[in-house]
């Protein structure tokens, strides 16, 4: 009888132990998986923190972006411990960080200045423009106003200042100083003719990388007055008495390539005016393509059988980034993303 006890408790700590076990390392594998992912996301913003200070200290530099946007993306294999290989899915991380000058000068002058976004996907980079630029000359006080009011200050810079803008006097044409009819005080002097100013624009409406409804506000505010009109007294951009919302919008300037002829909906691939225009840059979802090519080959000797069990694993994740090309229409760029990994045991069995 004791005989027979000891043994049934010996099975039941036997199956106690195969339960609790297996349990034991269920969790020892959720909390590995765990922290694979929190170690990678940590590594994937380091990475990205540290391209934003590199790009910090090359922004001072003529002829580099005066703005970067760095986005990375990685695709990192997490083991599966419940695999004989250890072979588990795979796992995205990703993370962002930005830089723009900090110095008062930071209007980009060449093109090789334009702010960008990069975009880092499994150690292949991409980078677009987010913004361009556009000059424009001769151009009288009401377009000038125009201008700041539609692009916004910070994306209009004044490359020919004849008069002093900080002052009403100023935007008129007009400056404080000593003519030589009275050389001691000081006088408002105007120039005999209307003042022009020669302008570049910064659009951020027209980069590589757009953004419908942006694009869409700034083209109702060209040419459509009324709308202009109300925007500009809803921000009380009008300040000066000599100067009305009604003046500035009604003068006539260009009007963008992005604003006619219907180019944003084609440009959007917009089936209908009512329809969902497409977002640029990195496209939702991803296109996944898994192979396992699982061999096993035993070879039998007069004194052992030996075996060599192997495994082929393919996993091709593909995404799509749209942007604009060059010449206005819509382009997709495909990642290639493939992963690959090959392993195998061998053992001999004597016979």
């Amino acid at each position: 009888m004791k005989n027979a006890a000891s043994l049934d408790n010996k099975a039941q700590a036997l199956s106690e132990l195969a339960v609790f076990g297996s349990i034991l390392l269920i969790v020892l594998g959720v909390l590995i998986n765990y922290a694979l992912r929190y170690n990678y996301q940590q590594m994937v913003e380091q990475k990205v923190f540290s391209e934003a200070m590199a790009s910090a200290d090359r922004a001072n530099q003529n002829f580099t972006p005066s703005s970067v946007q760095h986005v990375l993306i990685k695709d990192i294999r997490i083991p599966d411990p419940s695999n004989p290989f250890a072979i588990g899915a795979i796992t995205t991380v990703g993370a962002s960080a930005g830089v723009s000058r900090s110095h008062s000068d930071n209007f980009p002058e060449t093109y090789s200045e334009l702010p960008i976004l990069s975009i880092e996907i499994n150690n292949q980079v991409y980078n677009f423009t987010t913004a361009n630029l556009t000059h424009v000359y001769n151009l009288p006080l009401l377009a000038k106003m125009k201008y700041l009011f539609i692009y916004g200050a910070g994306n209009v810079h004044q490359t020919d200042m004849a008069t002093d803008e900080s002052s009403a006097a100023g935007r008129r044409g007009c400056y404080w100083g000593t003519p030589a009819s009275d050389p001691i005080y000081m006088h408002e002097i105007c120039s005999n003719g209307p003042t022009t100013y020669n302008l570049t624009i910064l659009d951020d409406c027209d980069g590589q990388i757009m953004n419908y409804h942006s694009a869409m506000a700034r083209c109702r505010m060209i040419t459509d007055s009324a709308v202009c009109i109300n925007k500009c007294r809803e921000t009380s951009f009008v300040t000066d008495s000599n100067e009305n919302c009604q003046d500035i919008c009604g003068f006539i300037i260009p009007i963008p390539w992005y604003c006619k002829n219907n180019a944003l909906a084609r440009l959007f691939q917009m089936s209908s005016p009512q329809g969902e225009p497409v977002d640029m840059g990195v496209q939702p979802g991803t296109q996944d393509e898994d192979k396992i090519a699982h061999t096993m080959q035993k070879t039998e000797s007069a004194s052992s059988t030996t075996t060599t069990d192997s495994i082929n694993w393919q996993s091709n994740k593909q995404r799509k980034i749209a942007a604009k090309g060059w010449d206005g229409q819509l382009y997709n760029y495909t990642d290639a993303g493939l992963t690959e990994e090959k392993k195998g045991v061998t053992w001999s069995t004597p016979k």
